[in-house]
């Protein structure tokens, strides 16, 4: 399945804008894709992706710095 960010919202609390500022600052490098026909940013995300990011938040709030915390959830 695809998933939106309003379902990211809805399942991890992280809004749409925090999406856009973290792949602004490249930590969702292997996060998402944009579909054919869609705007060049709307994202789509897949359940692996949801775990990772719910990965990656959990290590970011325990402390570890947030390069390291988003590429181990992405290795999820």
């Amino acid at each position: 399945p695809i998933f939106s960010s309003s379902t990211i919202h809805d399942l991890l609390g992280i809004d749409a804008v925090t999406l856009r500022d973290w792949r602004r600052h490249g930590l969702l490098e292997g996060y998402g894709r944009r579909l054919p026909d869609n705007r060049p940013n709307v994202w789509h995300y897949s359940a692996e992706d949801i775990v990772g990011l719910y990965v990656a938040t959990r290590l970011t709030s325990g402390g570890m710095a947030r390069e390291r915390a988003f590429a181990a959830g992405e290795a999820c």
